[in-house]
């Protein structure tokens, strides 16, 4: 056999066979072949990656390189790539920022060029003879397996191995341009990595008054900005109508509000269910209006300072598309008066019941 180069790449458990792995090794080995080098290429899972891991597996393959990959966001849309090049026993670190609608293919493809023009880069990769373990081909996704969706086989133990000629991994796929550029600009990647963190939710809005008339519907947005992978800062606002008995009129509340997000459990491609909670500070403006016998209408207006408390559970539907279920409670720093020609006729209470049903585009 001529010599190859030998390359490990360590990823988490359990990810040795998703399509963004599966996607990898066929657009380096693509990429490989093209300049005409022989390379076979061993992907191993361990928990999580580690430099410890990784010099071991490149040890025991006697590798030009090895490769660990790993996830900054549970909603994978910023990749660390750090490589250990033998020759030069020096580490190369990559951040690579995706979109929230990319496909994992997609992401996969991204990656794996990556790795190989950095390793076509480095004069201190060079091939070493016969791979230090057989070389074997993971079994290709189904056809007809949504890409991005998870893969339909179960990982195994051990080490995966593709050569240079695995075309078994998505061929069609594999040939196409990568659609994240291996090495972005700074100010774009910049831009992708805070675009990527953001998640914009509309949801209709209901209220029931606990121990008052406070009851309504309307609709509410939020912004929201994920600091690490389970904190949010966020900040938004909304509307909603309400009757008030004794009023020939109505209750209309504005609302605008900043608070954090804890959110433990996020949607993704491997697991569709998530839940968080939320708590945000802000002011409740009600504006009270009144039809009079003459046909005249006066308005009343109070301003309250408020605190909502919701618990959040959602639901990945496809891509970056999420459905959102929100309830909780509604605390306003005191209760608003109602009166008509000097009259009380009703008090819209402290508490109220608070549900929010919508959709949230982002991570």
């Amino acid at each position: 056999m001529s010599p190859v180069i030998v390359i490990g790449i360590l990823v988490a458990a359990g990810e040795a066979r998703t399509p963004v792995t599966a996607a990898l090794v066929a657009s380096a080995a693509q990429a490989f072949d093209a300049e005409g080098s022989q390379v076979s290429i061993v992907v191993r899972d361990d928990r999580p990656p580690s430099d410890r891991e990784a010099l071991r597996l490149e040890a025991r393959l006697q590798a030009a390189a090895v490769i660990q990959l790993a996830w900054s966001n549970p909603a994978r849309t910023r990749a660390l790539v750090r490589l250990h090049i033998t020759g030069g026993d020096r580490w190369i670190d990559r951040e690579m920022a995706f979109m929230p609608g990319d496909l994992a293919i997609e992401r996969g493809r991204a990656i794996g060029f990556t790795i190989a023009s950095i390793l076509s880069s480095e004069t201190n990769v060079t091939a070493v003879g016969e791979p230090a373990e057989p070389v074997t081909r993971p079994p290709a996704p189904p056809p007809g397996t949504p890409e991005g969706n998870g893969s339909p086989n179960p990982p195994s133990a051990g080490s995966r191995a593709v050569s240079a000629q695995a075309s078994v991994f998505a061929p069609a796929a594999a040939a196409a341009p990568a659609r994240t550029p291996a090495l972005a600009p700074a100010s774009s990647s910049a831009s992708r990595r805070f675009i990527s963190r953001l998640a914009l939710t509309v949801a209709g809005v209901a209220t029931r008054g606990l121990g008052g008339p406070a009851s309504g519907l309307g609709v509410a947005a939020q912004l929201d900005v994920a600091l690490t992978a389970t904190m949010w800062v966020r900040g938004g606002g909304g509307a909603r109508r309400a009757g008030v008995p004794h009023l020939n009129g109505d209750d209309a509340v504005t609302w605008g509000a900043l608070g954090a997000a804890w959110r433990p459990r996020t949607p993704t491609e491997q697991r569709r269910l998530g839940a968080g909670l939320c708590v945000d500070l802000g002011l409740l403006f009600h504006d009270l209006s009144h039809d009079g016998p003459t046909g005249a209408t006066t308005h009343g207006s109070h301003v309250v300072p408020g605190v909502t408390i919701l618990a959040e559970g959602a639901m990945r539907i496809s891509g970056s598309l999420q459905l959102i279920l929100a309830i909780g409670t509604e605390l306003a720093f005191g209760a608003t008066e109602v009166e008509v020609a000097n009259r009380a006729v009703a008090t819209i209470p402290v508490a109220r019941g608070l549900a929010q049903l919508g959709v949230r585009v982002g991570p």
